[in-house]
């Protein structure tokens, strides 16, 4: 069975998976994100993409892997699993820590015998497969803004815009910006 669960905007909980296509759902904003599901007709696809989702990212616990929008295929068939993930940037020193994290989360799982974890290069990772979830956590745990394409993003702290001051964060896929209205030095989420 081939499925292409959509990812979208209706709020529930992205754990809820329920329907014959196990139909996952995560708030994501501007559009849809689509993650392909492949999976043999005895395979229960569910624990495994349960698996997937408890991974949080190391460098922001408590914020799934699939909330950051890396997650963008799996398969099983006959207790093998091949995982495909978006990073961030190529470069990402995590990468490693993250698939290993995976591999070690659906092995756990019953009556799976073998998972394959690759880095795709395609897609491009962009902040618009960020779900509302993952960029709300970002902005309260962390003061980390996401800048989706052009806009201006917000300072996490008071709302107020920000201007970029540096396009060199603490890693490629971040800026550094100063909030205009409370002089906050902000943390940027960019594509």
């Amino acid at each position: 069975m081939i499925a292409s669960l959509h990812l979208d905007t209706s709020g529930r909980d992205p754990r809820n998976l329920s329907g014959s296509l196990r139909e996952l759902r995560s708030p994501l904003a501007g559009g849809v994100h689509s993650v392909r599901i492949q999976a043999d007709g005895g395979a229960d696809i569910a624990p495994v993409l349960e698996a997937v989702f408890s991974i949080d990212d190391p460098e922001y616990p408590g914020v799934s892997i699939v909330d950051l929008g890396l997650l963008e295929h799996v398969e099983v068939r006959n207790g093998i699993v091949g995982i495909g993930l978006i990073p961030t940037f190529s470069g990402c020193p995590a990468l490693a820590m993250i698939a290993d994290d995976v591999e070690a989360a659906v092995l756990a799982v019953d009556g799976i015998d073998e998972v394959s974890v690759s880095w795709l290069r395609s897609p491009a990772w962009s902040p618009e497969r960020l779900s509302v979830r993952g960029k709300e956590a970002l902005k309260i745990e962390f003061t980390v803004a996401v800048q989706i394409g052009t806009s201006t993003p917000e300072c996490p702290l008071c709302g107020g815009p920000t201007v970029e001051k540096s396009m060199f964060g603490p890693s490629r896929c971040r800026s550094v910006h100063r909030c205009e209205a409370c002089t906050e030095t902000v943390e940027v989420m960019r594509g």
